[in-house]
């Protein structure tokens, strides 16, 4: 929590945020157009309105032309409900322009998570950007939806209206125009201090997020470990401090509203006092009716101006959620394709990585420091070595999850930052060490990485012995439930096992693959391998002593280098790092 005023402090100017906001509005330009024409209509009406009154009143009320006023009236009236009809198809429009760039700026949230280096996910809480996606979203909606455009429509009024104040009375315009600074050094004031207050509020908006997201995902152990009662402190304090934050900003936010009315009215107040005294003491100067026509006008162009000030908090509540999807779209792509990137020809699934030092990232320690490795087609590579080696951080590199700084990493000879990312993770096929499964059907599971027959996809159930998939309720179709909660974890990797072979790629990568399944469902796997692993290039990152011994090389790392690299065999013979990982984990298999 230490650094909640660090990252409230505004990065985009309220100039840019405009301009970004106007680059998703005038997608849809003609639309606006036309709803900028339905402006200036009702903005004409609107400005006929109290003229026609002063009409009535100079040449007809004091006159007593009764035949005439009626008349005069009637049109009065008519101005009055056609003034509805570009107020109506003005809404209209901008409502349409609203939901489409809400969608449109939906989709590019959406589209950029999916692209985006998983650097970002190593360093943001899913919480964070889920809130961005989510409520970030809906609170910048009111805006597009039409307010923002409101403000437009109200200039065009405050406008019209000081025009026409002006070809009435030219001293009681200057009046009006005079009470000016008041109000604009309080929206300095509001600008600056309102925005930091709603700035503080996004923030606890995405921690709160991001707690009850962890919150649920970690439930089990939660209640495992019955720390529910501590995590619900913890989350009181965060509840606390967050509902301190949206009242700090509410209190602040609702305390403009009252003083832009009385502004308003003590404007009216004064202007009427002054122009009073001049139509009583100065005969002919200024009438009744243009008295009244000049509140009416002032009153046209104040009001907007209310609107237009009321929508500043909105604006300013507005811009402090989009800064945060703004910040979220202008973060850089660490993983690009080049414009001229060839696809991927692996045809034997040669894995050269010469001279790859990496990191995670700026002052971060060295992961693998001028590493190289060399894996022939169709090898069957074990890595073994303590947490924190760098036997993942290989597997990562291979994909090409993170960009290594110095060295290159090849397949066939081609360097793998010059392919085509599609083509390069199509020829490979992962399993990770969490069986990550999508919350639909085993089919969609099984299918994700490529379409397949139901005959692909039973030749690859019965080769790795998945056959309790036909078992479950509704075999292939059967919903597998939120991260493939209604599995067991031993069933949920057998299904992320079969997902990547189904692509039937060259090459394979197993991250601790076999490490969540029993003994006797490993053994069925194992005696599966052989043949799958045909023609295929292998590594796989493993604790068993099964899928270690039948490796074609072994490679000891430590601190991210080779220290020892051999056969089972030849390993065990050497009596060094190797032979002491295998006295500590693997002995008791062999027992």
């Amino acid at each position: 929590m230490g650094s909640d005023e660090k990252n409230s402090k505004r990065t985009i100017s309220d100039k840019i945020l405009i301009k970004q906001m106007l680059k998703y509005l005038f997608v849809h330009k003609k639309l606006m157009l036309i709803a900028l024409l339905m402006m200036i209509i009702q903005t004409i009406f609107f400005s006929l309105g109290p003229y026609m009154i002063k009409i009535i009143l100079d040449n007809y009320v004091t006159q007593g032309r009764r035949s005439e006023f009626l008349i005069i009236g009637f049109l009065y009236l008519v101005v009055v409900v056609l003034r509805i009809i570009p107020m109506y198809v003005q809404r209209w429009l901008l409502l349409i322009v609203g939901e489409k760039t809400i969608h449109n700026l939906r989709r590019d949230t959406y589209e950029k998570l999916q692209d985006i280096s998983m650097e970002y996910f190593d360093k943001t809480p899913s919480g964070d950007s889920i809130a961005r996606m989510t409520s970030d979203i809906a609170s910048i909606q009111p805006i597009l939806s039409g307010e923002f455009m409101m403000a437009f429509s109200s200039l065009f009024m405050v406008v019209g209206g000081l025009i026409v104040c002006l070809s009435i009375s030219l001293p009681l315009t200057l009046l009006t125009i005079s009470l000016f600074p008041v109000i604009i050094i309080f929206a300095i004031f509001q600008r600056r201090f309102v925005r930091t207050k709603w700035d503080d509020y996004r923030d606890y908006n995405a921690k709160y997020i991001a707690s009850m997201a962890e919150s649920i995902s970690g439930a089990r152990v939660s209640q495992s470990f019955a720390r529910y009662e501590h995590d619900r402190l913890d989350f009181d304090k965060l509840n606390e401090k967050y509902y301190k934050k949206g009242l700090s900003a509410f209190r602040w936010s609702s305390i403009f509203s009252p003083f832009y009315e009385t502004y308003t009215k003590l404007t009216i107040v004064l202007v009427l006092f002054v122009g009073g005294s001049m139509t009583l003491q100065t005969q002919g100067a200024v009438t009744v009716g243009s008295l009244v026509l000049f509140i009416l006008y002032l009153n046209s162009f104040l009001e907007p101006l209310m609107i237009i000030a009321g929508l500043y908090a909105l604006i300013q509540t507005s811009f402090s959620a989009f800064e945060r999807i703004i910040i979220l779209l202008d973060t850089p792509l660490m993983i690009t394709e080049d414009l001229d990137a060839q696809p991927l020809n692996c045809h034997s699934g040669k894995i050269d990585l010469n001279n790859v030092t990496f990191s995670y990232g700026e002052g971060e320690s060295m992961v693998l420091d001028d590493f190289d490795l060399s894996i022939q087609p169709n090898e069957l590579i074990a890595i073994v070595g303590e947490t924190g080696s760098g036997k993942t951080t290989i597997i990562s590199l291979i994909s090409r999850l993170y960009d290594i700084q110095v060295g290159s990493i090849k397949i066939d000879g081609q360097d793998i930052r010059n392919v085509t990312l599609s083509s390069l993770r199509k020829s490979i096929g992962v399993v990770l060490q969490d069986p990550f499964l999508f919350s639909e059907s085993v089919r969609y599971n099984l299918c994700y990485g490529k379409e397949a027959s139901n005959e692909e996809i039973e030749n690859v159930l019965n080769l790795i012995s998945a056959e309790f998939v036909y078992n479950l309720s509704d075999g292939l179709d059967t919903k597998v439930g939120e991260r493939g909660g209604w599995l067991s974890l031993g069933q949920r990797q057998l299904i992320s096992f079969a997902r990547a072979l189904i692509t039937n790629p060259k090459i394979i990568l197993l991250d601790e693959a076999t490490s969540s399944i029993d003994p006797q469902a490993e053994l069925r796997i194992q005696r599966a391998l052989s043949k799958m692993l045909e023609n295929r290039t292998s590594i796989i990152i493993a604790h068993r002593l099964s899928t270690v011994r039948a490796a074609d090389r072994i490679i000891v790392l430590d601190k991210g280098k080779i220290i020892e690299e051999g056969t089972f065999d030849e390993l065990l013979a050497q009596k060094g790092e190797f032979y002491s990982l295998y006295k500590l984990q693997f002995r008791h298999e062999k027992n």
